[in-house]
């Protein structure tokens, strides 16, 4: 960049003095001299022209970079030094930096001295004079000669706030991740003793060690996975492990979800339709879910919710491995490997005739149960404390959660189950714990005690009275699971003290932690 600079200045130069000559009355001497000048300067003009501009090139850069000799001497600043620390170029080109320290206008703790000295790159943080907010990372390099002597000194300062501005977009990208829809955050993609990339739960019970080994043993084949369990246990998740470890993870991966597809365009929306095959399509026809599947993988997901009358049709498109399109004659053949989940009792179901039996079998090849919450002992603490440590960093919070805490929190049953755990330690994090601390009546406010197995079964023998009775004293029950004392009760419950005392001895019923 210098030595372009350089070039393109002897080149005004020499042309400068060849016009002088051509100008003055020569002697046959002086034209020797001007046709030599002549030569040169079309040797300097090919190299100076023939260099990438490294000039401009550190002009567009948004860093500041400054360029020094080996004697501290300024040779060089970018656009963005100027225009990022409002220092005119005459205020700092061709001045020593020990000089611009004295003047009071140059950065608290300069780079170039120390790399001159030390003869290696140095890094730290400095700000200019009376401007806290200039505050950088700057980066000094020396460049060397042939000789091995520092020949010029690089500084390259980029602001903090710059290093602020990506952490948020970091925070941002880690946020749409963890974000994915279900219980999105409780499973991570990492290595495994053997390189292979594998998905690690969070979490140690034996009950999710159990799914891990099936994922493990399913994931690089093409059997057909069927993935079932309550909502918001992460069904999706564990399809998407699946798909990310097997050999088709470069390939396609289509969900379609079955719920969501009105029925009259079940049909064209998988298998794809022909053009002009019914009024309002699309004038070429459309490709189907399944051919934009090909050679890839297929989740169907709640695969419950399907139409009797398209039940049939997936069920001969997977055992042909081929589908036709809606207003077409020429059968299209498929390579997929297909996955597919619900929260629906298939078997059930299937009894009552609202699911073939023929598509069931075909799908529960390789069953994967995914277990609640509620049955993964010891995994709540752990999620807790992920989640908690996961919103922590993306709201810039330090909360902490305390055993009474925690225990709180495995006492309760999670009918929403990974999903309705996050929500709540998201919750919790955000609005609960303004000194990093978090009450426990705050998490009696999230729980939904209507769905701790309150429910009473009609009795014909029992009378109305009777049968509240009975559902007060197990809704009781169910409560004070949470309280260690009358105070927490009357919380939970929203009554006062002595109407729980009352209730109490009315059912016979007393406080454990009381």
């Amino acid at each position: 960049m210098l030595h372009r600079s350089i070039m393109l200045h002897a080149e005004d130069r020499i042309h400068a003095l060849i016009t002088r000559l051509r100008e003055s009355a020569a002697p046959p001497e002086r034209q020797a001299l001007l046709d030599e000048l002549t030569e040169i300067e079309a040797s300097v003009h090919e190299v100076a022209h023939s260099v990438v501009d490294y000039q401009h090139v550190m002009d567009e850069l948004d860093d500041n970079i400054l360029v020094a000799d080996k004697d501290e001497v300024v040779l060089y600043v970018n656009d963005a030094y100027i225009r990022h620390t409002g220092i005119a170029p005459e205020q700092i080109l061709g001045k020593r930096i020990t000089e611009l320290l004295e003047t009071g206008t140059y950065f608290t703790d300069p780079t170039v001295p120390e790399v001159i000295r030390s003869r290696k790159k140095v890094m730290k943080l400095s700000s200019m004079f009376g401007r806290p907010d200039s505050l950088g990372f700057v980066t000094g390099v020396p460049i060397f000669d042939d000789a091995g002597e520092i020949q010029y000194v690089v500084a390259c300062n980029r602001g903090v706030s710059t290093f602020k501005e990506l952490r948020d977009n970091f925070v941002h990208f880690v946020e749409a991740v963890n974000n994915l829809q279900g219980a999105a955050g409780h499973v991570q993609m990492v290595p495994n003793s053997s390189g292979i990339v594998t998905p690690q739960m969070v979490g140690e019970s034996p009950a999710i060690q159990r799914v891990y080994d099936l994922i493990e043993n399913v994931r690089q084949t093409t059997a057909t996975v069927l993935i079932t369990g309550e909502s918001g246990v992460g069904k999706e998740l564990i399809a998407d492990a699946i798909y990310r470890t097997s050999s088709r993870a470069e390939k396609p991966f289509i969900k379609v979800n079955c719920a969501s597809i009105p029925a009259s365009l079940f049909e064209s929306e998988l298998f794809g339709y022909e053009r002009g095959s019914f009024s309002g399509a699309n004038a070429s026809g459309k490709q189907g879910l399944f051919e934009a599947a090909n050679n890839g993988t297929l989740l169907l997901d709640e695969i419950g919710e399907m139409p009797m009358d398209m039940q049939a049709k997936l069920l001969r498109a997977i055992q042909n491995n081929e589908i036709t399109r809606v207003g077409g004659i020429r059968p299209i053949k498929l390579d997929i490997r297909y996955i597919a989940s619900t929260n629906c009792d298939l078997k059930k179901k299937v009894r009552e005739g609202t699911f073939r039996s023929d598509l069931y079998y075909r799908l529960h090849v390789i069953p994967i149960q995914v277990p609640p919450l509620r049955e993964r002992e010891g995994d709540v603490a752990r999620l807790s404390q992920h989640f908690v440590s996961e919103f922590n960093k993306q709201y810039h919070k330090n909360v902490v959660l305390s055993p009474e805490n925690i225990e709180l929190l495995e006492n309760y049953s999670w009918p929403g189950n990974i999903r309705e755990l996050r929500n709540v330690m998201e919750y919790l994090v955000v609005c609960c714990a303004p000194n990093g601390h978090v009450d426990n009546s705050y998490i009696y406010g999230t729980f939904d005690l209507s769905n701790q197995n309150a429910y009473v079964e009609y009795d014909p023998d029992q009378s109305l009275n009777d049968a509240i009775t009975a559902y007060e004293k197990k809704y009781l029950e169910n409560a004070l699971r949470y309280a260690r004392n009358l105070k927490e009760a009357s919380q939970i419950l929203n009554i006062d003290p002595s109407t729980v005392s009352r209730k109490l001895r009315q059912h016979g019923l007393t406080l454990q932690g009381k």
